[in-house]
């Protein structure tokens, strides 16, 4: 999925409870949805639509942070250390692009990205309609949990 999919359902959970002892479940979120069919190209196959979905989340993303950070009457700290844990499995996604870039595709993946690929094993071109469809209901829930 998406960092902003895993970080509107972890904004989402927070939002409905509110206390600390959610963080652990937002974090487990980030695996539970990356068990849905989503987005993903092959490495050495991306192309402009893997960087123009990629710059549409990211923008996507901020505006999201804003959002929910937006309202005092919140306990913003536990929303946005959710949605921090949420993402942060993909980071190490940021590590191997990287190195993706510079022609090293084959580099060694570390027992984490293993365990973490065994979720993403739906990633498919097509899953950016899963995608959409995930984040209008989660952007539903969203604004009715975020007293605007």
């Amino acid at each position: 999925m998406t960092v902003t999919n895993h970080a509107i359902t972890a904004a989402n959970i927070s939002l409905a409870v509110q206390k600390w002892w959610i963080l652990p479940i937002a974090l487990a979120s980030h695996f539970i949805v990356d068990c849905l069919p989503h987005y993903g190209e092959k490495p050495g196959g991306r192309g402009k639509k893997f960087f123009t979905v990629q710059m549409i989340d990211a923008c996507l993303l901020v505006a999201m942070f804003f959002l929910a950070l937006s309202n005092p009457d919140n306990n913003n700290l536990i929303i946005w250390l959710a949605m921090v844990l949420a993402i942060l499995p993909d980071a190490i996604w940021v590590y191997r692009f990287v190195h993706e870039q510079h022609g090293d595709i084959n580099k060694p993946v570390s027992s984490f990205s293993r365990l973490h690929s065994k979720f993403n094993w739906l990633e498919h071109s097509w899953g950016w309609i899963i995608e959409i469809g995930w984040f209008i209901v989660m952007f539903a829930i969203f604004i009715k949990l975020l007293p605007l």
